[in-house]
């Protein structure tokens, strides 16, 4: 058995960690993969993961979702001009922004929980 069979215990782990995961932060799970594929050079999965990203937006939710769908198109279409370091600095942006947004999210939903959020690695949290 190889370390990359489905008995793999780093992936039970994974699947394991993405399975109990909030949406919102499986969202940081999806740009982090796709800043990562930046780093890596790895065009093919980030072409597959601006392209999740894109359908797993809802265009009736307004502006936001409208917004996103833009910046995800501009991200692939730099993809397919080679330019790298252009989507990996929309995505760290758009990254940066869900962190802080989940993260005061989640604080005031601890405080009516009297709990504390785990971070998401948002600079001043």
């Amino acid at each position: 058995m190889t370390w990359q069979t489905s008995a793999d215990p780093r992936r039970i782990y994974r699947a394991q960690q993405v399975a109990n995961e909030s949406p919102g932060r499986l969202v940081l799970l999806v740009y982090d993969t796709a800043l990562r594929a930046c780093r890596r050079g790895q065009r093919g999965l980030l072409m597959r993961v601006l392209h999740e990203l894109i359908a797993g937006l809802d265009l009736e939710q307004g502006e936001v979702a409208v917004g996103l769908l833009r910046l995800y198109e501009y991200a692939l279409w730099q993809l397919r001009e080679g330019n790298l370091e252009e989507v990996r600095l929309v995505l760290q942006g758009l990254r940066e922004a869900w962190a802080k947004g989940l993260d005061e999210e989640e604080g005031r939903a601890a405080a009516r929980r009297g709990s504390f959020p785990a971070s998401t690695g948002v600079p001043g949290r």
